[in-house]
């Protein structure tokens, strides 16, 4: 009997313990979800609307507006630690102060610490049998980092059938300032032709073509496998003009930045970058007028890339 009783004493401890740890396993989770969504929603702010540098004190602000949206234990939060820098990709310097001139693995980045602990967020998490063994309570905390960059790769459907060599990327754009070069002229952006030439031309992707037909195709639906930085795309060669009256004006779209743009061969992708298409001729003179663009929002993708005007939704990094 005596040894019964000690058994049902250990049995009930060790339940005890079952049920105080798979609530502890329940908060960690809500406070990991809180956190991943708070960093996600600040990140969304890094690059606003017509804005091409990284939007510190904006995107800090919306990250704090997130977190009262989070319940964490039927609690509602209160406060979090939020800070702003540049994340590096490669995990190796981790987070850098936001007044670093940012290396290529380096993207901008929001972090969020949440807890439950003395003075914050309602105090530390109650254990149910806790006095048992010896603790009635314990702090428990997540930590989140969301990142906003240019893409390393691209979609199915992502680009527009056009290459830019990085000569041509590196004439109109400024890499300083991350913001198309200004003709002083006009007081605007550089109005370049784009078409089967030096500064950029047609490029059919993986298939080695250049038929009007299947080129027409790749204007209306994009490129049709996901592209990364480093792979080969085909640079086609002797374009009809009718291919031309395809091609849609006043609008912006995402191209493969490429080390040249020689006509019939396979050159490898260095990054993607925005135009503005302006306007386009046919016959002999076979032009399309372009300008750079920032500001260029995907709907999908990694960073990773150099920054040619377009940028990744925010992905958790950590």
């Amino acid at each position: 009997m005596v040894f019964i009783a000690l058994l049902m004493i250990v049995i009930l401890m060790l339940a005890a313990l079952s049920i105080d740890l798979g609530h502890i396993f329940v908060v960690r989770n809500q406070l990991q979800n809180a956190a991943d969504s708070t960093a996600l929603q600040g990140a969304a702010y890094l690059y606003p609307l017509s804005s091409n540098t990284p939007n510190w004190s904006l995107a800090q602000s919306k990250a704090s507006d997130a977190v009262s949206l989070n319940k964490v234990d039927n609690i509602t939060l209160a406060n979090a630690t939020i800070t702003t820098g540049y994340w590096d990709l490669t995990g190796a310097a981790g987070l850098r102060a936001t007044s670093i001139t940012p290396g290529p693995n380096d993207v901008p980045a929001v972090q969020v610490h949440i807890s439950q602990s003395a003075a914050n967020n309602g105090g530390p998490v109650a254990l149910l049998f806790g006095n048992l063994m010896g603790e009635n309570t314990v702090d428990l905390s997540a930590t989140a980092i969301a990142v906003v960059g240019s893409p390393s790769s691209v979609q199915a459907g992502d680009l527009f059938p056009l290459a830019m060599p990085k000569s041509t990327y590196d004439s109109y754009w400024d890499s300083t300032t991350n913001t198309p070069k200004i003709d002083s002229s006009t007081g605007n952006p550089y109005i370049f032709n784009l078409s089967e030439g030096a500064q950029g031309g047609w490029t059919s992707f993986a298939a080695n073509t250049n038929s009007t037909s299947d080129l027409q195709t790749l204007i209306t639906n994009g490129n049709p496998t996901v592209l990364n930085i480093g792979d080969n795309v085909w640079l086609t060669s002797g374009v009809a003009t009718a291919l031309y009256s395809s091609v849609p004006t006043n609008v912006n779209v995402l191209i493969a930045v490429t080390t040249a743009t020689n006509p019939g061969t396979q050159q490898p992708i260095v990054g993607f970058g925005a135009i503005h298409i302006i306007s386009v001729s046919g016959g002999a003179s076979k032009i399309i007028l372009v300008q750079m663009t920032d500001n260029f929002k995907l709907i999908h993708n990694d960073p990773g890339g150099p920054n040619y005007g377009s940028y990744t939704p925010p992905r958790l990094a950590q």
